[in-house]
């Protein structure tokens, strides 16, 4: 998918947020599809990553703050 885009998806948007997570989201065909791309061990949080936003336009766009 060329481009950046900003999206909250229903359930995805559980994870927490932290800048640097190393996720890969795909948007295809009807499928969505959220990969973490780094090892994680049993019993570690799993975060997503929604890019580098400051809070205000966190705040403006999804309600959200970190």
């Amino acid at each position: 998918m060329a481009g950046d885009f900003s999206l909250l998806y229903p359930i995805v948007d559980i994870f927490n947020h932290v800048f640097g997570a190393k996720v890969v989201w795909h948007l295809g065909n009807g499928d969505f599809t959220l990969a973490i791309t780094e090892s994680v061990k049993k019993g570690d949080q799993i975060f997503n990553n929604y890019a580098p936003k400051g809070n205000e336009e966190r705040r403006f766009r999804y309600q959200y703050e970190a």
